[in-house]
């Protein structure tokens, strides 16, 4: 059985993406709804806004310097803002990866109706498995971190002394490694990650141990394509909120109507971005199957999952 070409696996993500839009729309409405927890805090932190020297400067259109120098000017409120933005902002990502486990089983069946009530029925019965598996992720990624970035990191700071100046060949050689180390093993780890989290969705295992294990044997019968799909789809992903912020910058709106039109743009990279996300599992679970002929049982026990999970599946 011949393996999959990396175009046909991206076509299949992307057809995966499409196929599923409404999950997608649903991921992303839920996500909107769970930001808008920040809006009283920004109403707190905006509330002298036009009484700020910077105001003009902000109205005329996006300037970064006038951002910074109005945060500047308020510290006590930019600091009693803090909390409540990240606890808005935990919220979201928690509701978010709750979500995604669910989006990751219902990827594997056809869609059908009562797609809610399935995403919401599959996520709870992937939570536990998936909380273990991105302890695990943390946990692995904080220790290769530290092996292959952190201590070669803090030799090259400390090797020449404190008499060399900071801009010396040995400390720019620290701030790349720092980067481009930190990069790969978020990389690595993240490989890993998302394959347990399908392995888990699709019942090849039943706890985050035996989801690592899975991914694991999956990594060792081909690397490079799996490597390939996360960074063609993660550029993807970056390319379009790029693409959307540029048009952003170019919009400088003026008026209400600008503004609206901005917003919009800015929920329009979001919501492409979740399909792209999809798009990522869905090559990824093609790979899968390429690379493991006996994939359809495991994926036919997971559609009879979800079918338990709701009668109306």
């Amino acid at each position: 059985m011949s393996r999959p070409s990396l175009f046909t696996l991206l076509a299949a993500g992307a057809r995966t993406a499409v196929r599923h839009w409404r999950l997608a729309l649903v991921l992303w409405l839920i996500l909107a709804a769970s930001v808008l927890l920040a809006v009283p805090t920004l109403s707190f932190l905006t509330r002298d806004f036009d009484r700020s020297p910077f105001r003009d400067a902000l109205v005329r259109g996006w300037d970064a310097r006038a951002v910074l120098s109005w945060l500047a000017s308020q510290p006590n409120e930019f600091m009693a803002a803090i909390p409540g933005l990240l606890a808005a902002l935990a919220v979201a990502g928690f509701v978010q990866f709750f979500l995604t486990g669910g989006a990751i089983r219902l990827l594997t069946a056809a869609p059908g109706r009562h797609l809610v009530r399935r995403l919401l029925g599959a996520s709870g019965h992937l939570l536990v498995p998936s909380l273990w598996a991105l302890l695990r992720f943390a946990g692995t990624g904080a220790l290769w971190w530290a092996g292959l970035v952190g201590v070669p990191v803090l030799a090259l700071v400390k090797l020449p002394g404190k008499t060399v100046p900071p801009n010396a060949p040995l400390f720019l050689l620290a701030v790349t490694w720092a980067l481009v180390g930190t990069l790969a093993v978020f990389i690595r780890t993240l490989l890993r990650f998302d394959l347990a989290r399908i392995a888990l969705a699709r019942l090849d295992a039943g706890n985050a141990r035996g989801a690592y294990r899975v991914a694991k044997r999956w990594l060792q019968r081909g690397r490079l394509a799996p490597l390939s799909l996360l960074l063609l789809w993660l550029v993807a992903i970056v390319v379009l909120q790029v693409v959307f912020v540029q048009l952003g910058v170019r919009l400088n709106p003026h008026t209400n109507a600008g503004i609206a039109l901005l917003v919009a743009l800015s929920q329009v990279s979001v919501f492409l971005a979740t399909l792209a996300r999809l798009g990522l599992w869905g090559s990824l679970l093609a790979w899968q199957v390429g690379v493991s002929p006996e994939a359809s049982t495991p994926t036919a026990r997971a559609e009879e999952s979800t079918r338990a999970l709701d009668p109306g599946f």
